[in-house]
């Protein structure tokens, strides 16, 4: 286990007992944008839309689209329940992205 994951293991050890011991103050923003963080690292079959690869992969729009069009990116594809392409997360994450 690499350092970085040790930290997070860490970090959530920490959030897990403060949670079973009631001392966990969040809001409820809070707690969804956290569920959706960790649904999206742990569900990497998941689709996704463009939208939300740009957030997963920190980039904008315009730069995305320019690394699908070089091939850097993998092109979407059309996924029953979404109006546009999707990517999957692990698809995503094949990428070599400098």
């Amino acid at each position: 286990m690499g350092v970085l994951l040790k930290s997070i293991r860490k970090i959530l050890v920490e959030l897990i007992d403060r949670i079973d011991s009631g001392e966990c103050a969040t809001t409820d923003e809070q707690e969804r944008m956290f569920l959706d963080l960790c649904t999206m690292i742990a569900d990497k079959d998941r689709r996704v839309s463009k939208y939300e690869a740009c957030r997963y992969l920190n980039m904008s729009r315009a730069k995305f689209d320019r690394y699908v069009a070089d091939g850097r990116l993998p092109h979407g594809r059309k996924t029953a329940g979404f109006k546009e392409l999707s990517w999957s997360l692990s698809e995503l994450d094949c990428c070599k992205i400098t």
